[in-house]
């Protein structure tokens, strides 16, 4: 399966958007959005359910994002998020601006490579005006 690198973008933006803070107590609980929620959100709406739950594969992979596949009947019926990692808010920082994703992507291509997330990663990080 090939990687949407817009899919992708929303998927993490949606996740960044959808997660919530709640009081519990005397503590504080983050509330992830379940496979549905992302589903049904409006930046993501537009793409299949399969490429969303393999950007989500990929970013739980490359440990942007702890969570994984949950499995009924040998098939993934939800996807269990727990967390943003640290590495995952960076780059968050550095695709949500669209003038600056988009010089992000020119980037990756004009030095000829695919689009990987290890590719965007690398190239998010090593700069500083995008």
């Amino acid at each position: 399966m090939k990687l949407n690198p817009e899919c992708l973008r929303a998927v993490l933006l949606s996740i960044e958007t959808l997660c919530e803070i709640i009081e519990n107590g005397s503590s504080f609980k983050e509330i992830y959005p379940e496979l549905d929620e992302l589903l049904n959100y409006k930046l993501c709406s537009e793409y299949q359910k399969t490429d969303i739950i393999y950007c989500l594969k990929c970013l739980s992979d490359e440990e942007l994002i702890k969570g994984g596949p949950l499995y009924g009947d040998g098939e993934i019926i939800d996807f269990d998020i727990s967390e943003i990692t640290p590495d995952g808010r960076k780059l968050l920082d550095k695709i949500r601006d669209n003038s600056k994703w988009k010089k992000l992507l020119n980037k990756i291509k004009a030095a000829g490579l695919s689009f990987s997330i290890a590719n965007l990663v690398q190239f998010s990080f090593q700069t500083n005006d995008n």
